[in-house]
């Protein structure tokens, strides 16, 4: 087995292990996870705020829910998915990899989040 083989399994178990937790542990109830410094300190939301609930919501199918959490983290998940599977189809189609990651796509998402960061704390998103 090719250590990128051993990666990719290793990544998924980490990624269904996640899932799996996040289905049986609330963050509402739950004090053992993280909460976000940005907001402990300065009472402001950073794009990431939520997306714990979220990610719970998600586990539950409650969709509405989570948009309601974190409706960014809802809108970047595609593109996540977009992401990683060009990763991972790197060597076989580069063509795809390039356009994926690119200096433009990273330019869009860098605006997309700041604005998402003053929205969501202008109107209370």
């Amino acid at each position: 087995m090719s250590r990128r083989t051993l990666l990719i399994i290793l990544g998924a178990l980490a990624v269904a292990a996640l899932l799996v937790f996040y289905y049986h542990f609330d963050p509402r109830e739950v004090k053992f996870l993280p909460q976000c410094p940005f907001h402990y300190f300065t009472g402001l939301s950073c794009p990431g705020c939520g997306s714990q609930r979220a990610l719970y919501s998600l586990t539950h199918l409650d969709i509405i829910s989570a948009w309601k959490y974190n409706a960014f983290a809802m809108l970047m998940l595609p593109l996540l998915i977009i992401l990683l599977t060009a990763t991972l189809l790197k060597e076989k189609h580069p063509k795809l990899y390039h356009t994926v990651y690119n200096r433009y796509l990273s330019i869009v998402i860098l605006i997309i989040t700041i604005l998402w960061f003053i929205c969501r704390n202008i109107f209370g998103w």
